[in-house]
């Protein structure tokens, strides 16, 4: 039972990100369409006081994912993307 004694000690505290490189994962599907989906990050925090079990600490993280379809041009054999220019 908790009686939230050490509750304080857990509370996430936010971690700026000095750096992030955030690539698309793509999955072709089985109609011809190929998801690109990319994760990114809106925001982190450490949460003090917690370890994994290899002693790591543990961070908490909000995120947003972008999805862009691709579909399958049939006469052509090509993809052709939906996803604005440059993405």
């Amino acid at each position: 039972m908790n009686d939230g004694a050490s509750d304080a000690a857990h509370i996430p505290k936010d971690v700026d990100v000095l750096e992030a490189k955030e690539v698309w994962s793509e999955y072709r599907l089985a109609d011809g369409t190929v998801l690109r989906i990319k994760p990114v990050m809106i925001a982190v925090a450490r949460v003090e006081g917690e370890h994994t079990l290899d002693g790591d600490p543990v961070y908490k993280n909000r995120r947003s994912l972008r999805r862009w379809p691709y579909t399958a041009n049939r006469t052509h054999g090509q993809l052709g993307c939906l996803a604005p220019p440059g993405h």
